[in-house]
Formats: structure tokens, sequence, C-alpha cells
């Protein structure tokens, strides 16, 4: 758990339950992940964000081609949390 401003927030790896979350997120930043998408994502690799108050506000995801290829993706931060480094501090989360 991570504490900014006097407020708690935890980094997760996020699952199917929060493909509507990362769908809203996606949209906060005009992006257009769909459910299909995220769904393939999930299967293929990880994703990893920051969630507060159970709200996901940040997201990377993690696709591994073989033992030494990957893609990193998904990099999204909601704008109201974009001062607090959570772009940088994801890779703690894995």
């Amino acid at each position: 758990m991570r504490t900014h401003k006097d407020q708690s927030i935890d980094c997760v790896t996020l699952s199917y339950e929060d493909i509507p979350a990362l769908i809203a997120l996606s949209t906060s930043v005009g992006w257009d992940y769909d459910e299909h998408e995220i769904r393939t994502i999930i299967k293929s690799g990880k994703i990893y964000g920051y969630k507060r108050e159970g709200k996901v506000v940040s997201s990377a995801a993690i696709i591994p081609y073989d033992a030494s290829l990957a893609s990193i993706g998904m990099v999204i931060v909601h704008e109201a949390y974009r001062e607090w480094g959570l772009g940088k501090l994801l890779h703690k989360c894995v």
C-alpha cells in the first residue's frame, strides 16, 4: 500500500472483474479499449494497476512473447491522479 497526500492507494493485479473499471479508465483518457481487447490482454499476460477506494486509477499491461521478450501497454493514469507518480511506480507491482 502506498500513501500519498494522506490517502492510501493499493497496487494490485487486475482481473476479469476489473474490466468495466478498465474500460472506464480507458474512456476517461480518450482511448477505446473494449471488453474483448482487455480479456485478450488478461488471458495473454497481466494487467497491474493502482486502486483507490476500490476504483481503478491506473493500469499497465505486460504481455510476454517468450522467456526474453515482452510488450508493455495499456499504461493509463486517470487525470485526477497524474501528479501522484503512479505510472512510474507501476514497475513496483510486478
